[in-house]
Order: structure tokens, then sequence, then C-alpha cells
């Protein structure tokens, strides 16, 4: 009996969303491409523009929730409520 013919399969590029060999050669002409070479720059592009927007999204977040709590304590120190310097010790003391 001779060889039998089998299949290499088939590789999914992630970035660019094609298929191409599943081989060294395949994979290595791919990725020197000029579509895959764009394609990863876009990527990169996009990455780090969505981390900045998150990253402003974030301090506008932090600064809602510090103001709203400033707004509380002001609130409950006009009203003689709460603990605004953090908790006390008892008066008697601990002996």
């Amino acid at each position: 009996m001779s060889e039998q013919w089998v299949s290499t399969g088939k590789r999914f590029c992630e970035i660019c969303k094609v298929w191409y060999g599943n081989n060294r050669a395949s994979q290595d002409h791919h990725e020197r491409g000029e579509r895959h070479k764009a394609m990863l720059q876009q990527r990169i592009r996009e990455t780090m523009q969505k981390g900045k927007k998150q990253e402003l999204a974030d301090m506008k977040l932090n600064g809602t929730l510090a103001k709203m709590g400033a707004a509380a304590a002001a609130s409950m120190a006009r009203h003689g409520e709460g603990v605004v310097a953090g908790p006390s010790l008892p008066s008697t003391g601990l002996r």
C-alpha cells in the first residue's frame, strides 16, 4: 500500500478573522503580510483607546463618589449625626 493523504488542517487568525494552512510556512507568510500587520496595529490602537476611556470613566466615578461622601459627611455634621472623625473610645476608658 502507498501512503494515505492526510489533511494538514487550518488555523484561524483572531486578529484578521481569516483561515490559513496549519503549517509553519503559511503562518510565517500570513504574519509577514501587510493586512495582518495593519490589523494588528489597529487592534493595539483600539485597545489603548478603550483603556484610556475606561480610566477616564473610573476617575469620573471616583470623583463622584468622593463628592457624595463629602456631602453625606457634611450633612451628618450639620444635623449632629454619626461619627465624623472616626470611632471614639468609651468615656470611662478601659481598666
